[in-house]
């Protein structure tokens, strides 16, 4: 037997790279879904994933200012909400329960003003057009528009950006309101920012914990179009101070570089645990478009990643969304060009993306590209903005036996949306353990966002061994030995053991928690019922380490301790009574 389990420990440790897949996104032409035969409309406008409605399907939002119910069965319904047409050249929007009342709200940012408005439920939506946030009596011009909490007080905050020279005369700084909360939820502007200073050609605002230090930040691509430029990063101080301020921040290749930015996204591309950054570039006086910039973080040194048809490609891009579309625990890329068709890149899992040419094949003027489950069968769809005839609607349908899991977190302490909350999920994934990061963003496209909803791919595993979520309040909940293809509604603060969890699946499995581990870690193992078995030790070579007592109980925990083991790579098999390997999982010991 022991050379039955030496031999598959050394197969799963062999198992490296990346299998061969295709990526089928099927375009939706189905009367029954208003949506997807909708032409777009001219302008530079945006759109967003959101369950409006609470019913636990997304529904999505087009500007033009169009809200689409998803009514199931691929049958989405123009609900006719009455929002304000915006006639200028840009308009975006970004969703987020403002008032902490359990349902989404919209900020419409657009020329010849920006509004907020209040759900209210049963599909209607209310201007709000009092204090500083109203509209009347304001120039309140905006492209985009971010939700927020960068003072992490429960309550979401609001930054429009204005990019000079593309919205009319005069030019105004960007806009920005701090909420002020219950009982009112009224706004104060704020007027002493750095991101409220100066005038440039401030694109897309998006909020991102980019630093992982606990507080949102804050980046605009800024891109000129004639000529490159800058873009603006904004580091948030309140960690660090106890103060919510956003700074400015400069200095090094990733600020500093002239570029025609326009979608700033924050995504662990390489799994590495922390945040890496990619931008899209429009032309910047380039005919045929300029490439986009793509900064790997090692270590908060920003490297710029110079190969691959994911930053050599030259077109004239806008949005950039991410998301393992293909569930493999790595996050792929999908990019809205103005010309030509779109672009679809896939994450290899080795530092390299592979450009695949047959997801996308209509040509067209795209803006916004989407992300959402929207049919709940645990892949990502996509919808894309654009003008005419290119905007669309797309199914996936990548059939490859990965398996997925989704989480819908409500703040309590935090904002209801649980908007900046950051989501770490581990799993073994071929055989390697690897853990994955997630953000709630409300502002990760060009002119909109993804769903609110976060998604992970877990390949061939069929649990997660651990997920923690870190809330903006910066409390945390952690889950263990949590079932795939599942989504978990959270409310913040319901940190709970796996056996609390009835609808996870009775079968053999273990896991460990902390993973990597110093001194002590916890082994996690499951059965379908009461029986034999036992848990054993291995070290890299097959070698048995350690043994534990015959299990036996459905469930439960034991606590390893590795005393005189040397630091290193170790197995842990679950074994039944007949010998027999049910599951292993592998353990990185640091001392």
């Amino acid at each position: 037997m022991l050379a039955t389990i030496r031999k598959t420990l050394v197969g799963m440790m062999c198992l490296v790279g990346t299998v061969a897949q295709s990526q089928t996104f099927v375009r939706i032409t189905d009367p029954q879904n208003e949506a997807a035969v909708t032409p777009g409309t001219s302008g530079y406008r945006g759109c967003a994933w959101v369950d409006y409605d609470l019913d636990g399907d997304d529904d999505l939002w087009v500007n033009r200012n169009l809200l689409y119910r998803n009514d199931g069965n691929g049958a989405f319904v123009n609900v006719g909400i009455g929002i304000i047409a915006n006639t200028g050249l840009g308009s975006g929007g970004s969703w987020a329960d403002y008032d902490n009342d359990g349902d989404p709200d919209l900020y419409l940012s657009g020329s010849p003003n920006s509004i907020l408005y209040r759900n209210e439920g049963n599909d209607l939506f209310t201007p709000i057009d009092e204090g500083d946030i109203g509209f009347s009596g304001h120039d309140y011009r905006g492209w985009s528009c971010a939700w927020g909490d960068y003072d992490s007080d429960g309550n979401v905050d609001m930054i429009v950006t204005h990019p000079a020279g593309f919205l009319g005369n005069p030019s105004i700084p960007n806009i920005m309101f701090r909420n002020d909360g219950p009982p009112n939820y009224s706004f104060t502007r704020i007027t002493d920012s750095d991101v409220v200073t100066g005038l440039a050609a401030y694109t897309i605002g998006s909020f991102a914990d980019f630093d992982l230090d606990g507080d949102l930040d804050f980046n605009i691509g800024s891109g000129p179009v004639s000529a490159p430029g800058v873009d603006y990063f904004y580091r948030n101080t309140l960690a660090q101070t106890g103060t919510a301020e956003l700074a400015h921040w400069t200095g090094n290749n990733l600020t500093g570089t002239a570029r025609d930015g326009q979608n700033i996204n924050w995504i662990d591309f390489d799994n590495d645990g922390d945040l890496d950054c990619y931008i899209t570039n429009y032309t910047a006086g380039f005919n045929g478009g300029r490439r986009n910039d793509f900064y790997r973080n090692d270590n908060g040194a920003y490297v710029q990643i110079i190969e691959g048809a994911i930053v050599t490609d030259r077109q004239t891009s806008l949005g950039n969304c991410w998301g393992d579309f293909d569930n493999d625990g790595w996050l792929d890329c999908v990019i809205s060009n103005e010309t030509g068709t779109n672009k679809y890149y896939r994450n290899l899992g080795n530092g390299e993306f592979e450009s695949l040419m047959t997801p996308f094949t209509v040509a067209g003027v795209f803006r916004c590209p989407a992300a959402s489950d929207y049919d709940d069968d645990g892949d990502l769809d996509l919808f894309f903005s654009g003008v005419g005839a290119a905007q669309g609607f797309y199914r996936n349908e990548t059939t490859n036996g990965n398996h997925w899991l989704k989480l819908k977190l409500t703040g309590t302490e935090s904002n209801r949306s649980g908007v900046g909350a950051v989501v770490r999920m581990k799993a073994v994934i071929g055989g390697v353990s690897m853990w994955q990061i997630r953000e709630v963003n409300t502002q990760n496209s060009f002119c909109g966002h993804n769903s609110l909803s976060v998604h992970f791919g877990l390949g061939d595993a069929v649990t997660a061994d651990s997920v923690e979520i870190r809330w903006p309040s910066g409390a945390r909940d952690y889950f263990v030995n949590v079932g795939s293809n599942i989504t978990l509604n959270v409310s913040e603060g319901e940190t709970a053991r796996a056996e609390e969890f009835p609808h996870l699946p009775r079968d053999y499995s273990v896991t460990a928690f902390p993973n990597p581990f110093n001194g002590e870690t916890t082994i996690h193992y499951r059965l379908p019922h009461n029986q034999s078995a036992r848990i054993e030790v291995f070290d890299i070579t097959g070698r048995l380490v350690r043994q534990f007592a015959e299990l036996l109980q459905s469930s439960g925990s034991i606590r390893f301790n590795p005393q005189q083991l040397s630091s290193g790579t170790y197995f842990v098999s679950l074994v039944d009574l007949q010998g027999k390997l049910r599951d292993t999982t592998k353990l990185q010991y640091l001392k």
